[in-house]
């Protein structure tokens, strides 16, 4: 490590933070690798096959866990009790009030969907005494993985949605600042009434704290429509069913086609035309790429200015202070180094300290959190592992086909692709 901190590749944490436990900013919470569709660019491997999910009882251990190491709480030690008042400006309000899904999202929705994603707005901790400027948006807890459809995996649909929705409700009593954005693929709307029934579940828990649950729809040009729907038939139900339970219109995540824009976590990275398709061989029906263009990311794993999906900061007041970081959970409870759900921090449940701990001083996570050194391993890695493919150049280069970590450490981690061919990371 202290090489890597003389070469100006570690990102520090302020002096005398080294071990310092972090709080826990944004949540990403794989509830199982279990989907209805198997797409060969899904970094998380998931399928029809996999059978790995965390148990109710389980989930309900981790966010307990969460709730103690939030960065809400940490604010509470911090300025003393108070809520976290998180504005939206014009365009975010505009959006979460669309009663249709726009034809394409271009100009100035593009970078509306990129400041919502990373939480939006300013935000204030306001106390009786005054209020004090913070530097974050609003905090959120991504449920994800496989498809949280399908989760708890092996019950009839009844009773899984009868789980979603406790579990829901129960987000919202642990962490209702937070915003929860239920991820999903949206295989499940082949007609109104499903598509009705399942969103009517997802959103009846009641909101407070002014955090709000969000329907993320990946709908990229790599996933299958519903059987005898197009995607925009698909799109179109399952917007209508969430306008009708009451909540915000949802998040489109993914990759445009010729007719529907959909947007990712890449806009801040990566400009929309500029990126040619590679030649992408998919061994799947569910992952056809009809595109000339890549405009954002459903495959890239490390863009040229770090991951943000590791992405850590320091939140100070006075003299005192607390690091912040976004966290990953994989069903067995564990911390994991990234989105792709690789490598091994700790268990959260029987050592939390410890594995956000582990998490914060990791030398490649901090490394990831450094951009001018994420842009020099993109070509290392395109030239030591030939399933690296790397698109675009310059500020928007970004790498696919195998893990940050396994790029950083030389190590492929176990249960990861080989080198023929592109393959989905690890």
């Amino acid at each position: 490590m202290e090489e890597l901190a003389k070469r100006g590749e570690l990102a520090a944490w302020p002096d005398g933070l080294e071990g310092v436990v972090p709080a826990a900013n944004k949540i990403e919470l794989y509830l199982t690798y279990h989907c209805n569709d198997r797409c060969q660019h899904c970094i998380t491997r998931s399928g029809p096959e996999r059978r790995e999910s965390m148990p109710p009882e389980r989930v309900a251990k981790v966010l307990g866990i969460l709730c103690q190491y939030s960065v809400v709480e940490r604010l509470r030690q911090l300025l003393g009790e108070g809520v976290l008042e998180t504005g939206a400006d014009e365009e975010m309000t505009r959006l979460a009030g669309l009663p249709d899904p726009p034809a394409r999202l271009d100009g100035p929705l593009q970078s509306t969907y990129a400041r919502l994603l990373q939480g939006g707005g300013t935000s204030r901790w306001r106390t009786r005494q005054g209020s004090v400027e913070v530097p974050l948006g609003r905090p959120s807890i991504r449920l994800s993985g496989g498809e949280f459809y399908t989760w708890p995996v092996g019950l009839p649909e009844s009773e899984r949605l009868q789980h979603q929705a406790a579990l829901l409700g129960l987000i919202r009593r642990l962490l209702p600042e937070y915003d929860v954005w239920v991820l999903t693929n949206g295989r499940f709307a082949r007609d109104e009434a499903r598509a009705r029934r399942v969103v009517a579940h997802w959103g009846g828990a009641e909101t407070s704290g002014g955090g709000q649950i969000r329907i993320c729809i990946s709908v990229d040009a790599f996933h299958r429509p519903p059987a005898g729907s197009t995607t925009e038939q698909m799109l179109t139900r399952l917007w209508q069913a969430s306008r009708s339970a009451g909540l915000a219109a949802p998040f489109l995540y993914g990759i445009p086609n010729n007719r529907v824009g959909l947007v990712g976590r890449a806009f801040e990275t990566m400009s929309p035309g500029t990126l040619e398709a590679p030649d992408l061989r998919h061994g799947h029906s569910a992952s056809v790429n009809p595109l000339t263009a890549l405009v954002v990311d459903p495959i890239d794993l490390m863009a040229t200015d770090g991951c943000r999906e590791l992405q850590g900061f320091y939140c100070a007041h006075a003299d005192r202070g607390f690091p912040v970081h976004n966290v990953v959970v994989a069903p067995s409870g564990h911390l994991t180094y990234c989105c792709a759900c690789v490598g091994d921090y700790g268990d959260l449940l029987t050592d939390p300290r410890r594995a956000l701990q582990n998490m914060a001083g990791d030398p490649v996570a901090r490394m990831l959190r450094q951009g001018t050194s994420a842009a020099r391993l993109l070509a290392t890695a395109a030239r030591l592992d030939p399933s690296v493919l790397v698109v675009g150049s310059g500020e928007n280069a970004a790498a696919t086909g195998c893990t940050c970590y396994q790029v950083l450490s030389g190590v492929r981690l176990p249960g990861t692709p080989g080198a023929a061919g592109v393959t989905g990371a690890g």
